[in-house]
């Protein structure tokens, strides 16, 4: 009779902790829809999911309860049972009877509790959420009324002894990590895919990633000077077909504007002669320490393509565009050469430009770098911080277990860089960052 109750107990609980995963994992809108059919306990298991504080709490007092008198009740009734039973049956052990009943029951109470009393309920609960949520929402809301007074005392009780602790009470707030973890879990069990994890990680990354990580180096822009002549632009143009050209008149640092293509073109199809001057339009400019999030509203405005990059002194350090701001979010674009390459001996090709921070997407052991290499944005300012000099073909740097090598120069750019593991020898540790 005795391991009957303890058996109702346990099952007990296991209601109870069914119950509480069942409505913590429900979904609102499958409830909603069973609700609006007329379904009066869907609408009672929304409400326990939108208001779950007294619901909860009910639960956990249940569960305490239950666990305290199964303990109690097993430790008690069933032990001395058991110990009665070895007394009479395995005398040779009669003076540890009591010992091995007390040990046995609590080895047989914790098993039942956590299988059938957590794990089973629990596993259904997450299989069945709506289901179970509905069935039990009407018996638990009205044991959540019965235990009011309960939860009141012990609400007031929890506060009375916080404050004597000096504990205030503070909303638990999720972080950017936290999310990225939640949905990379949800990627390994298949509820998200890889791109979807990738897509929302680059936009809770905005807020860390400084413009000047993302925008076209000055070296790189393709722009356009007023004092040229005019077939020499139309033909740099034709050349390097571009939606936007930053012009400037003279000196590339005093920029007086942007030319947009399509205008170009307008004067084109209506048999116009171009004049550059007549086209520019007023550029937007923002420093290289600005946060991408808060360059990104700056893109809402429609006739915003590109944004020029200023550097501390005043000067143009370079330009982004929407497409970096998208590829921070999608992921860099296919632009052909630019994406890594690996190569059968295990090395990885990059470009100069390659973002710092992406490798070890690609090299998961090449780490975070530190504070300082970080600033340099690429994995060209990477070396050059390492080196202090210019590079040139052939130029080594050690960085944790990889080399990274300078293989090709577009004037004093560096353009590819070969990163490889490096082999350990014998009586050599594996370099730790130093130069090479």
């Amino acid at each position: 009779m005795e391991i009957l109750i303890l058996l109702g107990l346990i099952v007990l609980n296991g209601i109870f902790a069914m119950s509480e995963m069942a409505v913590v994992a429900s979904k609102k809108v499958i409830l909603q829809a069973q609700a609006n059919k007329g379904n009066q306990a869907a609408q009672t298991a929304l409400e326990l999911t939108e208001d779950p504080d007294r619901f909860l709490s009910t639960v956990q007092v249940g569960i305490t309860l239950i666990g305290i008198v199964a303990g109690a009740f097993g430790g008690s009734a069933i032990a001395e049972d058991i110990a009665a039973f070895i007394q009479a049956e395995l005398p040779f052990l009669a003076a540890q009877a009591e010992e091995i009943g007390f040990g046995l029951i609590v080895v047989f109470t914790t098993y039942l509790s956590l299988v059938i009393g957590e794990l089973v309920p629990k596993r259904i609960a997450l299989n069945y959420s709506e289901r179970v949520a509905i069935l039990i929402a009407p018996p638990m809301r009205m044991l959540s009324r019965i235990a009011t007074p309960i939860i009141w005392f012990l609400s007031k009780s929890t506060e009375m002894v916080s404050r004597l602790l000096g504990i205030r009470a503070n909303e638990a707030a999720v972080t950017d990590m936290e999310i990225i973890a939640m949905v990379r879990e949800g990627v390994d069990t298949g509820a998200f895919d890889l791109s979807e994890h990738l897509m929302i990680r680059g936009v809770l990354e905005l807020d860390d990633i400084r413009v000047r990580e993302i925008m076209t180096p000055r070296v790189d822009m393709v722009s356009l000077n007023l004092q040229d002549d005019i077939k020499e632009l139309l033909a740099k143009i034709a050349q390097e077909p571009l939606a936007v050209y930053p012009v400037w008149d003279g000196d590339i640092d005093n920029v007086v504007g942007v030319i947009h293509s399509e205008d170009i073109l307008t004067q084109l199809l209506q048999n116009k002669e171009i004049n550059l001057k007549t086209l520019v339009r007023e550029a937007v400019f923002v420093p290289e320490t600005a946060i991408v999030a808060s360059v990104l509203k700056l893109f809402r405005h429609p006739a915003t393509k590109v944004i020029l990059v200023i550097d501390e002194y005043g000067g143009i350090a370079g330009l982004v565009s929407e497409n970096d701001v998208i590829a921070e979010i999608l992921g860099h674009l296919d632009t052909g050469d630019t994406q890594p390459v690996e190569r059968d001996d295990g090395s990885w090709l990059f470009d100069g430009s390659f973002a710092i921070d992406d490798v070890q997407h690609y090299l998961s052991e090449f780490g975070d770098p530190t504070e300082e290499d970080v600033k340099a944005g690429t994995l060209a300012g990477f070396i050059l911080n390492k080196m202090g000099r210019v590079a040139i073909v052939g130029d080594k740097v050690d960085w944790k277990s990889f080399s990274i090598e300078v293989i090709d120069m577009d004037g004093r750019r560096i353009d590819k860089v070969l990163i490889s593991p490096i082999v350990e020898q014998s009586g050599k540790d594996t370099p730790d960052g130093s130069d090479g």
